[in-house]
């Protein structure tokens, strides 16, 4: 994992370049659907990320018509040159994702990288590869979370063989916001609490979050999940509990995004 800075401004959007992707559908022609977008300087890649298997996001899927809360609905995209081919729609905003708004960078709520790798596990759910790793994840251009009664971003997630892209549209051109290659998963190991090595320092929440907000990342709520946090220079223990807010949707998710971000701020100690 690289962490990396990006720099906030307003360019003009440059047309993806895979023309023959098709055009978005009515959902984009949806008035008051204006994305706000942001270009950066830098680009954040993961090496790879093991699909999960969870039981919980397939006993959601009856709830949810159209399989999963970020993956939206199926579109029809395969054909004679590329039957594989598969794209899904879904309408973003901090109206419809509440816990969106709490992730956020110098004042602005930015589109979590762990909410691309939900929407990505679940387009592997969606396609029966369950036994498939994401590999080479990079973020492209971060997302300005939409805010506001009629303001909300159209993202669609294109899956053309052993490639997945999350786009998101503006104006009348795509903006490539996030990519991953699909492999078949590696064999990974575990370990239990007790075989982990109990680090000497221990920072408690409120200075771990004050310190991050020292950096810039103001995070609400559904964001601060951890609630204990023990580091050596080399390891980082953490223990991650839910904002009592998120309980009721945790079951829609493989790994709710604000969970797993929690995740990734446990190694902020040894960065």
């Amino acid at each position: 994992f690289q962490r990396q800075s990006y720099w906030i401004d307003a360019p003009k959007p440059q047309p993806h370049p895979h023309a023959q992707h098709p055009q978005p559908t009515q959902l984009a022609s949806t008035p008051a659907r204006t994305p706000t977008r942001v270009s950066d300087h830098a680009a954040v890649r993961i090496t790879e990320i093991p699909a999960l298997v969870a039981a919980s996001a397939s006993a959601s899927a009856a709830s949810t018509p159209t399989g999963h809360p970020l993956l939206g609905r199926s579109i029809d995209a395969a054909s004679a040159q590329n039957p594989s081919a598969r794209i899904w729609e879904n309408s973003i905003s901090s109206r419809d994702f509440p816990f969106l708004a709490d992730h956020r960078a110098n004042g602005t709520a930015i589109f979590p990288l762990t909410a691309y790798l939900e929407i990505m596990l679940a387009a592997l759910d969606h396609t029966g590869q369950h036994a498939a790793a994401l590999r080479d994840i990079t973020i492209h251009a971060p997302l300005i979370t939409p805010a506001g009664p009629d303001a909300a971003a159209l993202l669609q997630i294109r899956l053309d063989h052993d490639h997945l892209e999350i786009l998101s549209l503006d104006d009348s051109a795509w903006l490539l916001h996030a990519s991953a290659k699909i492999a078949p998963a590696a064999g990974t190991s575990t370990k239990s609490l007790h075989e982990l090595t109990g680090p000497d320092a221990t920072i408690h929440s409120d200075d771990f979050y004050s310190h991050l907000r020292a950096k810039g990342m103001d995070f609400g709520p559904a964001f601060r999940v951890i609630r204990e946090l023990r580091h050596t220079n080399t390891e980082s223990l953490a223990k991650i509990e839910p904002d009592p807010t998120l309980h009721a949707d945790s079951e829609k998710f493989w790994i709710h995004p604000a969970l797993l971000d929690g995740c990734f701020q446990s190694i902020a100690p040894l960065l």
